[in-house]
């Protein structure tokens, strides 16, 4: 891949456009980088697939889950708090993490982790996926991190992005200048640009629901499902059902090919059950730089005002068309 330019070429060249203070956030970008540089390798020897886990012991199901999540969060945090930038990180296990360096004390930057997005798919080596987003901190610097510095919306986004650990280990981010993504060259041990000003595709082809509760959505949710069913080639349906339990497995395919994603409001689950900073937020950033759309079914994601850093949200997400038409069939 020596022709393609290298993440850390990239940022320096997307830097020499923007205003300086995109420096710090270039940064951040090429810290998470490093860090999924590592969980890449740890994934790939260190046998989360086989049962063994990186305490050398054999653990199952959800202390297995933990143990990874721990695990990189670990990588990440000594990573961002090496860059002096960052001051605070926060995930959904662990809430708010202040990184305590006298240099990261100092940090102007927040950054939120879903640090395996998709753990529960290791066991049968399904990729998975590390989700981040960066915002500005409220509060004054050198001062102590409180929880009112993550409550933003997403709209306040400086970048966001995720990491897939697949086939191929490719970082996707924008900045609010457009989507780009970056595919892991294991050998040089580098992220190459493959692919930028990443677009929905046109054609809708896709739609991705756990169709096994179907019985528990809201009516006009599921006659949008029978919608996406039903044979209408002026239309391009019948779309193709695909669901992986992966949000951001899901989520890039749909990118890539066209389709929509929904983890909605359930009758048991009347909020759903994805994290608003930790997955909705960073995941709609995107959709949106790509020219889709993401919704909780009647409002927009990044307006949405965060009340708590543990707060859920229902989720519609993707090509720009199909989720419209998603909402409509919710406006009755």
């Amino acid at each position: 891949m020596a022709q393609h330019p290298t993440l850390s070429e990239f940022i320096y060249w997307e830097q020499e456009s923007l205003s300086a203070g995109y420096a710090d956030i270039g940064h951040i970008l090429f810290a998470i980088s490093l860090a999924s540089r590592a969980l890449h390798q740890d994934f790939s020897h260190l046998g989360f697939c086989s049962g063994t886990q990186l305490s050398g012991e054999s653990l199952e199901g959800t202390e297995r889950r933990r143990e990874a999540d721990n695990y990189a969060v670990a990588r990440f945090k000594d990573i961002l708090e090496a860059t002096g930038k960052v001051c605070a990180l926060t995930t959904p296990d662990e809430k708010i993490i202040p990184l305590n360096s006298h240099h990261a004390r100092k940090g102007g930057y927040l950054v939120t982790l879903d640090p395996i997005d998709g753990s529960r798919n290791l066991d049968v080596n399904i990729a998975s996926g590390t989700i981040f987003s960066i915002y500005k901190r409220l509060s004054p610097v050198g001062s102590p991190v409180v929880t009112g510095d993550f409550l933003q919306p997403g709209r306040m986004q400086l970048a966001s992005g995720y990491v897939i650990y697949g086939p191929a280990t490719i970082l996707l981010y924008s900045r609010g200048y457009g989507v780009n993504a970056f595919t892991l060259d294991s050998q040089a041990n580098q992220f190459y640009l493959t692919q930028d000003n990443i677009r929905y595709p046109k054609d809708h082809t896709f739609y991705s629901i756990n169709e096994n509760a179907e019985q528990k959505l809201e009516p006009g949710l599921q006659q949008y499902i029978n919608y996406c069913r039903e044979s209408d080639p002026a239309t391009g349906r019948p779309y193709k059902p695909r669901y992986t339990g992966s949000l951001v497995t899901d989520f890039h395919r749909n990118l890539m090919k066209g389709g929509i994603y929904m983890y909605p409001s359930y009758m048991d689950h009347p909020n759903g059950k994805l994290h608003l900073l930790f997955q909705c937020n960073p995941l709609a950033f995107l959709a949106e730089q790509a020219g889709g759309k993401a919704s909780n079914g009647k409002t927009s994601i990044l307006e949405l005002q965060p009340l708590e850093v543990g707060q859920q949200a229902p989720l519609l997400i993707g090509s720009e068309g199909m989720v419209r038409k998603a909402e409509e069939f919710i406006a009755g």
